[in-house]
């Protein structure tokens, strides 16, 4: 009888060993949260305009200071680590941007061929804004950022 109670130990011992091991019943460590920005700013170091964008809906506005002209709408945000590419094409215009988070840098192409809602005909206009610290970037088009 004592054999058998042994064997029977023994048995749920083997068996019950692998069970346990399979179960995910360890603590789960979870990073702490990183504050993830919810937008973009993007201001050209000479003050020639700025660009925002949002990170989650893609949702952008485009304002370039010398012309007048001001554009918004919806792109497509890609994110690669703490690089960040956006990109946003219609039949007025087309706009392409690219950010980095880590060293708060940014560059932005923007294409008008048309004055969003206007008929007048324009010369297509091409402007690329550099943005050398996107930490002291504002969206105004009175001065350019100091540094």
């Amino acid at each position: 009888m004592r054999r058998i109670s042994l064997f029977f130990a023994l048995a749920v011992l083997l068996v019950g060993i692998p069970v346990q091991a399979q179960k995910k019943n360890r603590p789960i460590i979870q990073p702490p949260p990183g504050i993830r920005p919810a937008g973009v700013l993007i201001q050209g170091d000479t003050g020639e305009g700025y660009m925002s964008f949002d990170l989650r809906s893609g949702a952008f506005t485009c304002n370039l200071c010398e012309y007048g002209y001001v554009m918004k709408g919806t792109g497509t945000v890609k994110i690669d680590g703490y690089n960040v590419y956006f990109s946003a094409v219609a039949d007025d215009y087309s706009v392409f941007a690219s950010a980095n988070l880590f060293d708060h840098q940014a560059k932005c192409v923007v294409e008008v061929f048309a004055i969003p809602g206007s008929p007048v005909d324009i010369q297509p206009v091409t402007e690329y804004l550099v943005d050398s610290d996107m930490l002291n970037s504002k969206p105004d088009c009175s001065v350019a950022p100091t540094k």
